[in-house]
């Protein structure tokens, strides 16, 4: 039993000494297999070089904005606002900068990927000038696939550092790749003009519904007051108490509505202004241009990644091959497979073994 073990002990130190492979193997495979192993790579290097021919060139062009920033509009309306007479601005806080965070998101919403959709855009395709819109440009009917590529090809940037806003829009038409990105602000700016409301601006709307009210008043009470002296033209000589009387309340109610149609108009000047500040006026930093230099595909590096992949592939074909046909000799797969456990006989089984 104890010749039977070293026998198997025997062979297990050969079968492990046969499955390891040198460096000094390595080297001699590689350098005995360099023609085919080259010329692998080499040929997938061109094939994937021929592929990235059939994919057309990309082009993007990217508009940014400026930060909102209302230092030049405060000065602005603080000199309008010293040409009111009574208007009162302590209470006005002008300073500060309006935060551009919000245009991100506007720019990614459906209300303006609708805009941008719809727009017929006129540019050069070649020799001829096309006119499309994005849904005949990405050759769809559904609404939802034409927002999922725009989507796909745009690409909005907030810095939140320095605030600056961008917009990228890539397409394999350089000129339409511009127009588009351009249109996407003229969008933004459209809407941050007559769409987006502050709180300002709900408050102005009400004090201008209360002025025509007030106005309304005050003409009644004017109107009732001039009736009223009219009808009585001796009144500022009269002796009659309850005259007297009439003429004190007539003209009392004129006065205070008076002073409540001054007050609201004040009230409306700083509402106005305070609408006006907090508006973020749109800054255009840089008007996207059609690029000359494609974005894609990187096809040097693609091709790179080819000849890379291809030499893998064949240096890993030649060692199997060689451990396959030379070192081993197997005669079947199954028989090549179990020659390739490098892993040591362990303990329980060595005493298994000799148990048997």
């Amino acid at each position: 039993m104890s010749s039977n073990r070293l026998e198997s002990q025997g062979s297990s130190t050969i079968d492990n000494s046969e499955s390891r492979l040198s460096l000094t193997d390595a080297i001699e495979v590689l350098s005995s297999r360099w023609k085919f192993i080259g010329m692998f790579a080499f040929a997938c290097a061109v094939t994937t070089a021929a592929i990235t021919l059939f994919i057309p060139n990309k082009y993007t062009a990217k508009s940014t904005i400026l930060p909102t920033t209302n230092d030049y509009q405060t000065s602005g309306l603080m000199s309008l606002a010293e040409g009111i007479p009574g208007l009162d601005m302590m209470g006005l806080n002008l300073g500060g900068q309006s935060s551009s965070a919000l245009f991100p998101q506007v720019l990614k919403s459906h209300q303006l990927a609708e805009k941008v959709l719809t727009r017929k855009y006129t540019y050069i395709n070649g020799d001829d000038s096309v006119t499309q819109d994005l849904y005949e440009y990405f050759e769809v009917d559904n609404a939802d696939e034409a927002y999922e590529q725009l989507h796909k090809n745009s690409v909005v940037e907030y810095d939140k550092k320095t605030g600056v806003v961008g917009i990228s829009v890539t397409t394999e038409n350089a000129e339409l790749s511009a127009r588009v990105a351009n249109y996407f602000i003229t969008c933004l700016d459209y809407f941050n003009m007559n769409q987006r409301r502050t709180g300002a601006d709900m408050n102005r709307d009400f004090v201008e519904k209360r002025i025509s009210e007030a106005e309304g008043e005050l003409e009644r009470a004017e109107e009732a007051l001039r009736e009223f002296r009219d009808n009585n033209l001796n009144y500022y000589s009269s002796t009659d108490p309850e005259l007297l009387m009439m003429n004190d309340r007539l003209t009392r109610d004129v006065q205070i509505q008076n002073q409540v149609y001054l007050t609201l108009k004040q009230q409306y000047e700083i509402a106005t202004i305070q609408a006006k500040k907090e508006l973020p006026v749109i800054q255009i930093l840089d008007h996207a241009v059609p690029p000359y230099l494609k974005s894609s595909p990187p096809r040097s590096k693609i091709t790179i990644l080819g000849f890379v992949l291809g030499l893998l592939v064949a240096a890993c074909y030649s060692f199997l091959k060689y451990l396959y046909t030379e070192r081993y000799k197997s005669q079947n797969m199954k028989e090549f497979i179990s020659k390739l456990r490098f892993v040591n006989p362990s303990p329980q089984t060595e005493q298994s073994e000799y148990v048997r």
